[in-house]
């Protein structure tokens, strides 16, 4: 078995921050944008960009982003609000998830 080597706390606040900017890169690009194919590669940026956004949230929402639990949440809260839902009902419908993962509440769609 692996030694639990904790949260990596700095480097998810350094994470944090690198994303940030790359929101503000990409909005400021987005102001000043000409042509379709540049628009299609600032979108496939952002896209990827929000998708590790999202990975910081999912880390927030498991309460393993920072050791301090209000940390924990100021992170997530300031990363979902790029996000069209607020972080705690982001967290409730992740872990709510987990509860019914694999379960007939969750296989409405097959």
């Amino acid at each position: 078995m692996k030694p639990h080597l904790g949260i990596p706390q700095r480097l998810n606040a350094v994470i944090i921050i690198a994303q940030l900017a790359g929101i503000a890169w990409c909005l400021h690009e987005a102001q000043h944008i000409q042509g379709a194919l540049n628009l299609a590669g600032l979108a496939g940026a952002f896209g990827l960009l929000m998708n590790s956004v999202y990975a910081i949230i999912h880390e927030a929402d498991h309460r393993m982003l920072f050791n301090d639990k209000r940390l924990n949440d100021a992170g997530g809260m300031l990363m979902s609000l790029f996000f069209p839902a607020p972080f705690h009902l982001l967290r409730q419908g992740h872990l709510g998830h987990h509860l019914r993962n694999r379960s007939d509440d969750e296989a409405f769609d097959l």
